[in-house]
Parts: structure tokens; sequence; C-alpha cells
């Protein structure tokens, strides 16, 4: 029963196999994930109250309307682009140096709005969405390589870990507050 449960959920074999496996992992994922994530969002609103949480929704909306711009279809690229070469590293290394580029272009931009930031509030929220921001599309990234590679269990393993990081420590930042 180990062999084949291993053999089905972490082994690439036959095209049918490699959808079935892949769907498991990441429906799996979305349901814990969004289970972690349940549970955070209306304690977060309780503890933050309206103007608080009203903060919290302004600074991450403005850290999503400065990161947009740093994929620029990047993602959507790789793995077509990965199927064709003969050698992906080159391809893999260029695709993390554009990344790296954008992502600093937005940086500056996203920093420059740090100066027209009037609630004080908001300051230590501005460096927190930074980091997320620049995480998650790193992370993004590492996704779509993966994705490329089939490997849909590292994927789901990696979101649901990075989910419940993230409620853990936010349940901590928030109670202490």
């Amino acid at each position: 029963m180990k062999k084949f449960f291993l053999s089905s959920f972490f082994h690439n074999n036959h095209p049918q196999q490699i959808f079935l496996k892949n769907t498991s992992w990441l429906f799996f994922s979305n349901i814990v994930a969004r289970c972690f994530k349940f549970f955070l969002i209306p304690f977060a609103a309780q503890v933050l109250g309206p103007e608080g949480y009203g903060l919290f929704n302004y600074g991450l909306s403005l850290a999503a309307v400065f990161f947009v711009l740093s994929d620029v279809g990047l993602t959507l690229l790789i793995p077509l682009e990965l199927s064709r070469h003969q050698r992906p590293e080159v391809f893999i290394s260029t695709t993390l140096v554009l990344k790296c580029a954008f992502l600093l272009i937005c940086s500056l931009f996203f920093w420059m709005s740090y100066f027209f930031i009037k609630d004080p509030l908001l300051v230590p929220l501005y460096f927190i969405m930074f980091f997320i921001s620049v995480l998650e599309q790193l992370k993004q990234l590492l996704t779509t390589y993966l994705q490329s590679f089939h490997r849909m269990e590292c994927i789901a393993i990696s979101f649901i870990a990075e989910n419940f990081i993230i409620t853990i420590i936010g349940c901590g930042v928030l109670y202490f507050i």
C-alpha cells in the first residue's frame, strides 16, 4: 500500500497518473491553505478593529499596485520556453535576472511612494507589505519552474507550509499588538 501511494503521488509515471497526482496535490493544498486563512482573517479583523483592518487592506492594495508590473508575463512564458530549450539552466538564469531587475524597479517605485504616507500607523505595515510582496514574487517564479517540471507535490507542500507559517506569525503579531 505504501509503495502504491508513493508511486502514485510522488512519481511521474504516465500522463493520466500525472494529471491525477497534480490535481490531487493542488486540490489538497488549496483546501488546507484556505482553512488557515479562514481562521486568520476574522482574527485579524477582530484584533485590528475597523480602522486598523482598513489600513491593513490599504497597505496590501498599495503593494499590489506597485508589484503588479514585476511579472510582465514572465511566468506565462517560462513553461513554454523551458520545454523548447536544450539548455534550461541558461534560460532559468536569464529569467531570474529579469525577474530581479523587474523587482528592483517595482521596489524603487514602492519606496518612492513611502514618502507620501501621512498615517504613522501605516509606516510599519509598509515595511511588512514590501517584504511579503518581494517574497511572493520570488515564490511565484519558483512555483512556475516547478510547474514546468510537473512537481506539484513540491508546490503543494510549500504552499501549505507557507500558509501555516503566515498564520502562526500573523496570529503572534496580532496577539502582541
